[in-house]
């Protein structure tokens, strides 16, 4: 019996094998761990917590934990545990929060700092697990910083591409209004030619009705003298009556020509001066515009072929039609006729399914592909300096795609013509006024 308690109590004696163990954890986990008692006082102090607060053991150990905080941490500490002790509310002890220590040299620094609370030996005991959260605090200040600076960036970039978009809107609108001007006196240009062309056509025959009635101004003078000396026989009569007939019929002849000329070109000036939507016969009209363009071909080997249906009804704008043809047309004799004595236009009209095709064709020069490329761009020309604008086939184009609702190719190759073909509805409603129709 003696013999088996003398064995207990060597049991009891020897330390437990697991003690070194846990001392060995203790001195190597990356945490600092420190116990305090009731009275705050250090019991440990763990190497992990010497390297984090740069204190040894033996400097702390006996002291009151308060020397390792900074105010107003330390000034609070010792109310804080008494309440705890008092009261039993707990505000840190079983969970963890961020503070801040304070080290030896007197440097503050943030860490987490997890409290939990054991008895030992019928005492309350309790332990503390610091972590040094330097580094992860300078790299979330540091990442604060740069998010920051990100965001200023942004901002500013955001309003320097603002203003730009916004003098961007502005010399867009500038350069829109500048074209439209541009535009505008490209037609009026075209039109005052048209003027010059027509004015010119029509000297010819009110020339000759001048020329006629002169003559038969002369004639009846010489009338009205035999007559007053009583000299004028009726055999005498005859050659004056006839010659003031053939005068007077080529009066009336020249001034229909005139007048048919005036019609012509009053309409299609009209129509290219306005955007009046109407129903008009689209052979009809094309002959007059082709009539107003005949001065062009005056005095040249170029002649111009129309085929389109009779009684082809549209309703659209006919001022835009009358343009691109005009401006066609002063196409093929500037650009694809120059250096050609015979020229040959053509102009074919079909209609299927509601919609108009036409085909505008010449035998000139043609174009090369760079030039086909850029064809409808604006201010693009191959004459510039002979006073060329390179507005026409812009404007063709914004007339058909814009006016007409409509689409245009071309093909063209040196030495092989060009050729448009245009198709638009036979209704054809602007692309304006489909964009301002609410939906």
């Amino acid at each position: 019996m003696d013999r088996e308690a003398d064995k207990h109590h060597a049991a009891a004696a020897a330390p437990h094998p697991d003690a070194a163990y846990l001392r060995a954890v203790l001195d190597n986990v990356l945490d600092g761990i420190i116990s305090i008692d009731e009275a705050r006082i250090v019991r440990t102090f763990n190497p992990a917590a010497e390297r984090i607060f740069g204190y040894t053991a033996g400097e702390v150990i006996g002291q009151n934990v308060k020397m390792l905080m900074p105010e107003p941490y330390r000034r609070r500490h010792d109310r804080y545990v008494g309440n705890y002790l008092r009261t039993g509310r707990a505000r840190i002890i079983g969970i963890g929060r961020e503070v801040r220590g304070r080290r030896k040299c007197g440097q503050e620094f943030p860490m987490d700092l997890a409290v939990s609370e054991m008895r030992v030996a019928g005492k309350r005991q309790f332990i503390g697990i610091v972590r040094d959260i330097s580094d992860r605090k300078h790299a979330e200040d540091e990442l604060r910083r740069l998010n920051d600076e990100l965001e200023q960036r942004v901002r500013d970039r955001t309003a320097q591409l603002h203003a730009s978009y916004q003098a961007l809107q502005q010399s867009l609108a500038d350069l829109r209004r500048t074209q439209d001007q541009l535009v505008q006196t490209e037609k009026m240009a075209a039109l005052g030619e048209l003027v010059s062309g027509v004015a010119h056509e029509i000297n010819t025959p009110v020339g000759i009705c001048v020329t006629a009635a002169s003559w038969m101004q002369l004639k009846l003078e010489a009338l009205v003298e035999r007559l007053g000396d009583g000299r004028l026989e009726a055999e005498a009569l005859r050659p004056y009556v006839s010659a003031m007939q053939e005068a007077a019929a080529s009066i009336m002849t020249n001034l229909a020509r005139a007048a048919d000329l005036v019609k012509s070109f009053k309409q299609v000036a009209v129509d290219q001066a306005t955007e009046d939507r109407r129903r008009f016969d689209l052979k009809d009209y094309m002959d007059m515009v082709l009539v107003s363009l005949r001065p062009k071909f005056k005095r040249t080997g170029h002649r111009l072929e129309m085929d389109c249906p009779e009684g082809l009804t549209l309703v659209g704008d006919p001022g835009a039609i009358s343009q691109i043809i005009t401006n066609l047309v002063v196409n093929s004799l500037l650009h694809g006729f120059e250096g050609l004595e015979q020229g040959r236009i053509r102009l074919a009209v079909s209609v299927a399914h509601d919609r108009v095709e036409m085909r505008y064709s010449d035998n000139g020069r043609g174009m090369s592909a760079e030039t086909l490329r850029k064809i409808y761009d604006p201010f693009f020309t191959t004459r510039r300096d002979q006073g060329g604008s390179g507005l026409g086939m812009h404007i063709v184009y914004h007339l058909v795609v814009r006016r007409l609702n409509g689409r245009i190719d071309c093909e063209s190759a040196p030495g092989k013509g060009t050729a448009f073909t245009i198709a638009f509805p036979r209704e054809a409603r602007s692309k304006e006024m489909a964009d301002d129709t609410p939906a």
